[in-house]
């Protein structure tokens, strides 16, 4: 086994050396850290995450899938494999992506769990795992439902029980039961639900299977409750948390407590509703479960509330809001570099060494020239003349050498101080920025805002560094969405500076001046930019310092009613789907700046249909340079791109456009920041 797996796996067996998960969890870590099997090391990692999962431990259950992945394509990509072991650790990579997918769901993180959903499928499909591609279309579906898409949840959905039908899946076939009963439940069908509950429930009965009984009849107590049968709910909520309780499963547990919690509230007994909403409570924050500390903040609020404590249902309804806000808005950070440090270290580093070397050198040149004069004075004055000379010559190196010794040691000290100065600089330097860099997320709309008005996008916002010149941007006017991607000046710092500028102007023309048509938006926003960046004297006259910095700029409208899409560009062109055809329009060939005979810019107007793709972008994308000789991707390979996924879904889009441009960038550095946005009406 690799030495990083090792320690990490080293780690693990720690932990559980204090607390004992079951015979089988034992049993699996025993087995990892023993066998030689590559197969068997990564089928054992797999099954030890599904155990943590099953049981609500999510951060064991993510090292471990990680553990897995990491193994997997260190084995793939280190030699040449016969064909049946390959085709095993490819369906294993596969496995742990979906496990990965099942933790971020349950964690709230919803769109990190369908991509990685979608990379499991990927491989399934590749492999023909007909079992595998049933199960990721289950639950690719389960994501569109937690985020209210159930018509798109349906198709993925009866996909997945088409499947398990053909392969006589029992279990398979009731997991898709269920959540179909789940998607009618939520579109208010009850009846609908109840006959697909129930087929559900017969399957797992019959296979003994507890925890697929548990949500059966946790969901026939969602179905009574909401017919306001409360104690035939309770019945089964109860036979629910019993069966939950006895095997331990937190997350079910969780869900149980919360709902018989609720059923109390319905029949205004607000004390017995708290105990069991306390439970949740625990539970859900002991496994960090926030989908359900959600539910569990709003419910405690509306007990508080009926027991008369309304300040303790205003800090619930707070907790409720704000991690609400957190599970849609999350966004992770990029790591943190610290290369400056280590270039100086090693610079540092080098002097020493070569200071020693010099030392050595005088060291020989005094050495031959003592043994030279003792040579000429053997001759002229004899022995005792040989002995007196050579003796003051040593006196006389041994001084040199310990005043010598006495400057390298203080260079050596001056050198590290240098170093730890050099550091601590470069730390306050990079926590600037990164504090910058939340300045800067902060104008920018959330996906959240955006997909409240454009359901069907994906936005790919890659910075070179830790801030970014590329920022996109959005606005609504009454019928009319007003989206942008842009690209100022520079990157960095400079591009991240001139973006705050860039997108200020955006908001003062839309909002302060009313403009919404594209072309007067850019012809406004060019003069709000010349004017911050035009230096005055203190006369009031223009000095001869200007700032010559702006930005380019693909700028659309779109009626929300009518599919009209209207749309102005600086630099920047747009492309978009008419009658599945990749059609282009040329931006004007100026920016948004200070620039030599300026035009007013074109607004162009196009009648879309539903269901046709629009793309903005700025030019990073194409400009990066990679592949196999080391040039640039270009405008023409990411059109082919496009129009080759045109069919596919914005997420499956994404994915794609990803993982095209880091395989075509290798191991070579981003020349610029990345921004594709795609929106299908």
């Amino acid at each position: 086994m690799p030495l990083k797996h090792s320690i990490t796996l080293f780690f693990f067996l720690l932990c559980f050396s204090s607390f004992s998960q079951g015979v089988k969890i034992d049993s699996l870590v025993q087995l990892v850290s023993e066998t030689k099997s590559d197969t068997t090391k990564i089928n054992s990692l797999n099954e030890l995450s599904w155990q943590h999962i099953n049981t609500g431990n999510y951060e064991l259950a993510l090292n471990f899938a990680n553990q897995a992945i990491d193994y997997s394509k260190e084995i793939i990509h280190s030699s040449a494999l016969p064909k049946p072991i390959a085709l095993a650790i490819k369906n294993n990579l596969g496995k742990s992506y979906n496990y990965l997918g099942i933790i971020y769901k349950y964690q709230g993180d919803y769109d990190k769990a369908l991509e990685f959903y979608f990379k499991s499928l990927k491989i399934k499909e590749e492999t023909s795992d007909k079992n595998g591609m049933a199960a990721s279309y289950n639950n690719i579906g389960t994501i569109y439902t937690s985020k209210s898409y159930y018509d798109k949840a349906l198709e993925f959905y009866f996909k997945s029980l088409a499947i398990f039908e053909e392969l006589n899946d029992k279990n398979g076939m009731a997991a898709s039961y269920n959540n179909i009963g789940n998607n009618h439940y939520l579109k208010k069908d009850y009846d609908k639900a109840l006959e697909f509950y129930s087929k559900s429930l017969k399957i797992r009965e019959e296979r003994g299977d507890k925890k697929g009984m548990a949500k059966s009849y946790n969901n026939f107590g969602l179905i009574y409750s909401v017919r306001k049968e409360y104690d035939k709910s309770l019945e089964y909520y109860f036979k629910a948390l019993a069966i939950r309780t006895s095997i331990n499963d937190k997350n079910g547990m969780t869900s149980s407590h919360r709902n018989i919690g609720d059923v109390y509230l319905f029949q205004k007994k607000p004390t017995e509703a708290k105990k069991h909403l306390l439970q949740a409570l625990s539970i859900a924050t002991e496994i960090s479960a926030k989908p359900l500390l959600i539910d569990t903040y709003q419910s405690l609020s509306r007990c508080d509330s009926s027991l008369g404590d309304y300040k303790g249902a205003f800090q619930y309804y707070r907790l409720y809001s704000t991690t609400k806000d957190a599970v849609f808005n999350e966004e992770s950070d990029k790591s943190l570099t610290e290369m400056q440090t280590k270039y100086e270290s090693q610079k540092k580093e080098k002097e020493i060494a070569l200071l020693s070397k010099e030392k050595e050198k005088q060291a020989g040149i005094a050495a031959a020239e003592s043994k030279r004069q003792r040579q000429i004075l053997f001759f002229i004055s004899g022995i005792l003349a040989l002995v007196v000379i050579f003796s003051f010559f040593m006196y006389r190196g041994n001084l040199q050498k310990k005043k010598a010794n006495k400057i390298i040691s203080a260079q050596k000290i001056e050198v590290e101080k240098q170093r730890d100065l050099i550091g601590i600089k470069n730390k306050d330097i990079t926590d600037s920025l990164n504090y910058a860099k939340r300045i800067q997320t902060a104008i920018l709309p959330s996906e959240e805002n955006i997909q409240k008005h454009l359901s069907e996008l994906f936005i790919i916002y890659q910075p070179k560094d830790i801030v970014a010149g590329d920022f996109y941007w959005m606005e609504v006017k009454g019928d009319l969405i007003l989206l942008a991607a842009a690209d100022c000046t520079g990157h960095g710092v400079p591009g991240a500076m001139v973006s705050v500028v860039c997108s200020n102007a955006l908001n003062r023309t839309v909002k302060e001046f009313g403009i919404t048509e594209p072309g007067k938006i850019l012809d406004k926003v060019r003069e709000l930019v010349i004017e911050t960046f035009v230096r005055k004297d203190s006369y009031g006259e223009k000095s001869e310092s200007e700032v010559k910095d702006g930005m380019d700029i693909s700028l659309c409208s779109i009626n929300k009613n009518t599919y009209e899409l209207r749309w102005a560009g600086a630099n920047n062109p747009l492309w978009y789907f008419h009658n599945h055809e990749l059609k282009e329009i040329n931006a004007d060939k100026q920016p948004i700046g200070k620039t030599d005979n300026p035009l007013p810019f074109t607004t162009n107007s196009i009648q879309m249909n539903k269901g046709e793709q629009v793309y903005l972008f700025t030019d990073g994308y194409a400009d990066q340079f990679g592949g196999e000789k080391g040039k640039k991707f270009k405008y023409k390979q990411l059109q082919q791109l496009l129009s080759d996924n045109k069919e596919k879904s914005m997420p499956e889009q994404k994915i794609i456009l990803d993982e095209t441009i880091e395989k075509w960038k290798g191991n070579l550095e981003q020349v610029d920041d990345i921004l594709v946005i795609g929106i299908r009406l």
